[in-house]
């Protein structure tokens, strides 16, 4: 059996494909086999070759996937960053539906939301990692080895457990 990956866009394309029989404007295609497509849940399904940057992933509980930037770079590879702040150019200050939803832009500043942390970390065991600098210039991190964001009938809350790191030191 051949495995064939597809990542983004080309996910709803292909699939599209398969189940219309042909791609628009083109002369008709068969499809002979059934083709079984694997969508990345998370930024560890995605290849690292491609390098760190903004992709599409399909967590289990999500109907049509959404954006997320992956860090392909750090400790290890593979995460899923759902914060960043740099300079204080975006608003943070904002209400619950805001945190939520999420905010922001996901190349600079942003909040990826409540309810998409909560897709990602419900599905599989998952790890918080918290890259800081304060104003000196000084750098620490902080890593749990277990973090989980439970769903809005629990009001989003969270589970962080098994501290390393040099945060605070």
């Amino acid at each position: 059996m051949m495995s064939i990956c597809f990542h983004g866009d080309a996910v709803d394309w292909v699939i599209k494909l398969i189940r219309d029989g042909k791609c628009e404007g083109e002369k008709p295609t068969t499809v002979k086999d059934p083709v079984e497509t694997v969508r990345p849940i998370d930024c560890g399904d995605i290849n690292q070759n491609h390098g760190n940057g903004v992709y599409k992933i399909y967590p289990k509980k999500s109907k049509t996937g959404f954006q997320v930037f992956c860090d392909f770079k750090t400790d290890g590879a593979g995460w899923t960053v759902f914060h960043t702040r740099l300079n204080g150019k975006t608003d943070f200050f904002r209400g619950w539906k805001a945190y939520e939803e999420g905010f922001g832009d996901i190349q600079h500043e942003f909040w990826q939301g409540n309810r998409k942390l909560s897709q990602i970390t419900t599905q599989a065991k998952y790890e918080l990692r918290i890259d800081m600098e304060d104003i000196s210039e000084k750098k620490g991190y902080a890593k749990y080895t277990n973090f989980l964001v439970e769903d809005a009938s629990m009001n989003y809350s969270s589970i962080v457990r098994d501290y390393s790191g040099d945060a605070g030191r």
